[in-house]
Parts: structure tokens; sequence; C-alpha cells
């Protein structure tokens, strides 16, 4: 996509076990075959749907745009396009992007490609060039577009003026022959780094008809990256289908029909795995989907808790000599404790440790006997208490001896 700041052809040819590998193309790299590119490695795809011309930011799509997105759609992997974006003609390049992208089932960000190319003839300062780009985000932003950008420290930090509503977006930073990218002001870490490309002689290994391809890592293992996708176990999560689409008895596209799932259906995923084809599928329950069919997962929304009960009305007041008969003490820390009556109207006493409490005992008096009893505990008589020492527990319920006979 762009020149690197330095590389080296060696290098290149070197993979890391810690982070996810990934590649970048467009028409530059004819007919690819992304079953080649999954073989040797790729977990997920960035793609060019178009860009701006230099001189004008006049908008254009890529030659193999159309049949680029419907490969990554059936290819069941993680992918999203970019835009080679020129800070001119700011309003048609978001429709003309907007056009072509909200059509396409894609699982990551959208990419805005801030390249070196226009700075020879549209004539903008850093400033100029950063309120453009603002604002085609805001554009895709108020589209529903999640975006990301792509640039290299070299060029970004002299061209762009330092934004922390660009810099808030994730960097896909291009940084040749290094495993610790050079970062554009601003940015204190990146998402994806492309660390390879032109003269790296791997084409033909990840499927396309070009000598060489761009490759990427994203920053993270794949337990990251299933993360940062919204993947990560346990499930459920949410989909919603982009189509009518059929629900499958099997995750296999010849297997029985279930039922169809009417476009814009919300689906619970409680499973997933890869066909004989290496397409992902979702287990919904019902049947299996094809994750192609449905858009961007996300997790499922927390489930408020119940409302409490309304509580009961008070009890009757106590006894006059009722609460005389124990005294609550927990350490340094004194036990918050509620008196209440059980339902043959005896007294009943909810024990709530302060934190500081560490013993795991009750003690009670009988007479001039002392007994230590494991807690939590229900005891049934015995004398009056007069010390509690308990563990901190979220709730112990204790039944009091009181003068008119064993309570419990």
């Amino acid at each position: 996509m762009i020149l690197p700041d330095i590389w080296s052809a060696n290098w290149a040819t070197t993979t890391s076990a810690s982070r996810v590998l990934g590649l970048d193309f467009s028409k530059y790299q004819g007919n690819i075959n992304l079953q080649t590119a999954i073989a040797a490695g790729a977990e997920y795809f960035f793609c060019r749907v178009g860009g701006g011309y230099k001189d004008n930011g006049q908008p254009f799509i890529d030659d193999l745009w159309s049949v680029n997105a419907q490969k990554l759609t059936d290819c069941g992997k993680p992918w999203a396009g970019y835009w080679y974006f020129i800070p001119k003609n700011i309003q048609e390049q978001a429709d003309w992007l907007l056009d072509e992208i909200l059509f396409h089932d894609y699982w990551m960000p959208l990419a805005i490609d801030c390249e070196k190319w226009w700075t020879s003839t549209a004539g903008l300062t850093p400033t100029q060039a950063s309120d453009a780009l603002e604002e085609f985000g805001s554009l895709l932003t108020t589209a529903g577009l999640d975006w990301q950008i792509y640039t290299r420290k070299s060029f970004w930090d002299l061209y762009y003026a330092p934004r922390t509503a660009l810099c808030s977006h994730d960097l896909w930073v291009a940084h040749w022959d290094t495993d610790t990218p050079a970062l554009p002001n601003t940015w204190t870490t990146w998402r994806f780094h492309q660390w390879s490309g032109d003269g790296n002689g791997r084409g033909a290994e990840f499927g396309a008809e070009s000598n060489a391809i761009d490759l990427d890592y994203f920053n993270g293992d794949m337990a990251a990256f299933r993360d940062y996708l919204g993947l990560s176990d346990p499930y459920p999560f949410i989909v919603n289908t982009l189509q009518n689409t059929v629900i499958r008895l099997i995750p296999d596209s010849l297997s029985s029909p279930m039922w169809v799932a009417p476009v814009n259906t919300r689906l619970g995923v409680i499973g997933s795995t890869n066909d004989t084809n290496d397409k992902l599928w979702f287990d919904i329950g019902s049947g299996w989907v094809r994750a192609g069919h449905t858009d961007k997962v996300q997790p499922v929304p927390p489930v408020d808790p119940p409302a409490p009960p309304a509580p009961p009305d008070p009890p009757a007041p106590p006894p006059p000599d009722a609460d005389k008969t124990f005294l609550v003490t927990a350490g340094k820390a004194l036990a918050r404790f509620i008196h209440s009556y059980n339902d043959a109207g005896k007294p009943i006493m909810q024990i709530y440790p302060g934190d500081s409490i560490t013993e795991g005992r009750v003690k009670y008096l009988t007479g001039n006997t002392i007994a230590v009893l494991p807690s939590p505990i229900r005891a049934d008589g015995g004398g009056d208490y007069y010390e509690i020492v308990t563990s901190p527990v979220a709730g112990i319920e204790l039944f009091l001896r009181a003068s008119d006979g064993v309570v419990g």
C-alpha cells in the first residue's frame, strides 16, 4: 500500500506465533485465491474498496472490489475494507464508500488509508488535512461505521496535525523490517501492523498473482483476536442476518434446511465451527447459520436483575426482655444484625459480619459451660447467647432461645 520506512526481504520471511497473521490486497494482487491464503496462515483480510484521486479527491472504486468482497463474504474469515483517502471532496468520497461497504458483511472496522501521494498537489496544511479527515470520519460514524486509521509515522507526523478525536481510533501502522513499529504522534499502541510488503516475494504463497503481498499482524494472540472480534468464550453471542438466510441441520451448505430466518433476524449463537471448505458456521441451537450471512457479532447485553420484592410489613415489637438475652461482637468489628420474627412469632437474628472478622466460630454460653460450634450454625436451645464470633460470609441466620422457650 505505501512505501516502507525501511525494509528487508529476508526479514519478511519470518512470522510470529504470538501475533495473528493477516494480509491486505487490492486489484494489484490480481485474482487472489483466499483459500490458498488461509492455508498459508492468514486469519483475516483487508481489501481496498476504492479511494480518491490525488489531484482532486474524485472517488473511484477498485476494479476488483465487488469480486473480492464476495470472496471475502464466502471465505468465513474476518475482514474489513479500506479506503484510499484524499483530504479533498470529502462528502462525495464518503457517499461512494457508504454506497459500497454497507451492502457487504464485514467483521472489523473499516480502515481509512492515509498516504503521502496527495501532498504534491493538494497544498493543504496539517491542520487542514486533519480537519478533512475528521469530517470524513464523522460522516462514517453518523452512518454507523466503526473505523480505524492506516498510516506510518514518517508521513503522519509531517502532514497531519495531532488530534485526540483521530488518535482515539485504532491504529493500523505500516513499518517494515521491525517487530516494534514506530508510532505516529499521539498514539501509544497499535492494533494492526503491516510488517512486510513490496519485494517480499510471497504473493504466490498467499494466493496472489502478484510477486509480493502486504502482510499484517494483529497485536495479540488468537485468544486476544477473538476477544477483539467479540467471539471470545463463553457463549452466547448475538448476530443479525443480512438477508433471508437458510438455517441448516448441520454446518454444510448442502445439508437439510431447517427454517428460514428473515433479514434482520437476531440469532443467539451458542457455538461455532468451520466446515470442510473452511467456512465459519454458527450454532444457534435450532440449526446452523453461515457466519458470512450475519453481521458483526455483538455480546449478549446483560440482563438487569429482577426488582426485589416489596418488603413485608414490619413485625410486632419484641417483648420487653427479648433483646436482653444476647450481645453480638466480632473481634474488633461489630456485626450488623437485624431482628425479625419467624412464622411462630419467635425472635430471629440475621447476622452480616464485618470485613475484619476472621474467626469462623459461633460461641454461646449454657450456664457456666462454653460450647464452640462450626459456623454457619442453626442453634436450638442451650441458654442465653452472650457472644457471637463468625467468619465473613454472606449472612448467617441464627435461631435464639428466648425467655418463652426454644425458638426454631
